[in-house]
């Protein structure tokens, strides 16, 4: 997994304290995109002047989480042009960044005519990249069916792959997207069980925690979260996983008002008068 560290080394000439403000701003951004309901990208300049996407700051509170990321991602000439303004002003610059939409389209169109292969074949792939590319690209441009199928279709075809794992967990990812949480469940646990050490590991359980919330599961939304950060305490997403693990968790405590009702009112204590007994005469 490329980390923001190993990209800002490579292709710039950010230094260790450098890449530790950037960490600790996107730790900070995670608050952020949960009340935007929506993705918060960050981008480094090269040191060729382009600009690259280093860290995506994921929300927990909504089901933005694209099928793949954009880390490792560069920007195009016309978000470039947004991005130097910015930089230039030292302040908020206001710009649309178009997103790769018609370009997965088009990687859609150009996979179908590359995989038929014959003679007006461009370029040819080997069929696993060929396979999981079409997959993605399916999932980029919202087809997630068509992505789930193609997701499936991999694994069956090249199950001794090294990105099989990466193709169970996508699978899962086109259900969540579909909003069928219970099968997507069933394949972040497949990758856990049979990839416990490979990368995608704390993102199925993290999902899986964002899946059994979705459903009203929230003991076992929480159960998920606290073993990714259990068991896989060096992840990335282990302090996403402690946000939302105290964000359930203020959820699901009765406010002052609902424990008050919980609260049986005592019988009054009624004292009783004894009178004396009349003496018959």
């Amino acid at each position: 997994m490329t980390t923001l560290a190993d990209l800002s080394r490579e292709h710039s000439s950010l230094d260790r304290d450098d890449v530790d403000h950037l960490h600790r701003l996107g730790a900070e951004w995670a608050f952020l995109a949960d009340l935007c309901f929506a993705d918060l990208l960050l981008y480094v300049r090269s040191d060729t002047g382009k600009w690259l996407i280093v860290d995506q700051v994921r929300p927990a509170t909504n089901q933005t989480i694209y099928v793949t990321d954009y880390i490792g991602t560069w920007s195009d000439v016309e978000g470039s042009a947004i991005l130097d303004r910015a930089l230039e002003a030292e302040g908020r610059v206001e710009g649309r960044i178009a997103a790769k939409q018609r370009f997965w389209e088009l990687a859609v169109e150009k996979l179908a005519k590359v995989r038929g292969g014959g003679e007006h074949a461009d370029y040819v792939l080997p069929d696993p990249a060929i396979e999981l590319m079409m997959a993605k690209a399916y999932g980029r441009t919202g087809q997630y069916e068509k992505a789930r199928q193609a997701f499936e279709q991999f694994v069956q075809q090249y199950p001794d792959s090294k990105y099989v794992n990466n193709a169970v967990f996508w699978t899962g990812e086109t259900y969540y997207k579909l909003g069928d949480y219970e099968s997507a469940i069933l394949k972040y646990q497949e990758v856990l069980e049979k990839f416990p050490k490979e990368s995608k590991a704390p993102d199925a359980l993290l999902k899986m925690g964002f899946a059994l919330e979705m459903m009203g599961e929230t003991q076992a939304a929480i159960a998920a979260l606290e073993r990714l950060v259990r068991e896989y305490p060096l992840a990335d997403q282990v302090e996403l996983a402690k946000r939302k693990v105290a964000q359930l968790k203020q959820k699901d405590r009765p406010s002052k008002k609902d424990r008050g009702n919980e609260v049986k009112q005592r019988p009054k204590k009624t004292a009783t008068e004894k009178k004396p007994q009349e003496k018959s005469r």
